[in-house]
Parts: C-alpha cells; sequence; structure tokens
C-alpha cells in the first residue's frame, strides 16, 4: 500500500500526486521500486496527472494479485532533472485510510 497526497504547487514543487508514505509490508515497499516523493504519472498507461486523487485510488484498487503498472517522475536530489520509473506490482489487499485533503491548506 502507498499513502498518497495530491500538492496544488504553492509549495515549490510541482502540482501533482506524491507517495508520502510506503506501507510496510506491501507491494510497493516491497518492489523497492516506489519512493517516498515519487511523483504518480500513469496507472497501467493512463495518465492521471490531473486527477482527482479519488479518481486515482479506484484506479489503483483492484483484486488481490492481479497487476498493475505505476510509472511515477522521481526528482534527482542534485539537480533540477528528473526521471521516469515504471514499477510493475501486484496488488495487494485494500486498506482504506482517512483522506488528507480535509483540512485547510492541506494534500488534495
Amino acid at each position: 500500500g502507498v499513502l498518497m497526497g495530491r500538492f496544488d504547487g504553492d509549495s515549490g514543487r510541482p502540482a501533482g500526486v506524491y507517495v508520502l508514505e510506503l506501507l510496510p509490508g506491501g507491494p510497493a515497499a516491497q518492489s523497492g521500486l516506489v519512493q517516498p516523493e515519487d511523483m504518480l504519472v500513469s496507472v497501467d498507461a493512463v495518465d492521471v496527472t490531473t486527477w482527482p486523487l479519488d479518481e486515482i485510488t479506484r484506479r489503483l484498487c483492484g483484486p488481490p494479485g492481479t497487476p498493475v503498472t505505476l510509472q511515477f517522475r522521481r526528482a534527482h536530489p542534485h539537480s533540477p532533472h528528473t526521471r521516469l520509473v515504471t514499477a510493475e506490482l501486484r496488488r495487494g489487499a485494500a486498506a482504506v485510510l482517512p483522506s488528507l485533503s480535509s483540512a485547510p491548506g492541506a494534500w488534495r
């Protein structure tokens, strides 16, 4: 599992949906391919950069064990450049977490 949130671009980073935290034991953490601060670009080759977070969540959910391909934009720590990272994962059991968009100025 992955905890994600949407930045609106006001914080100095590009607007988008970012990985906040990897849930221990989940497919993303076990793969070693996904990192906090990665920006989600696509799910199964569908561009989700402008999608609301709840639609992305629905797209990520599916029966446990089914494949899902995620593409992320990852910032280089010492330069303004980014690179694309593709993670081919198998879905795990879904956990519903509270929304981070309810607080003023919070993730959306």
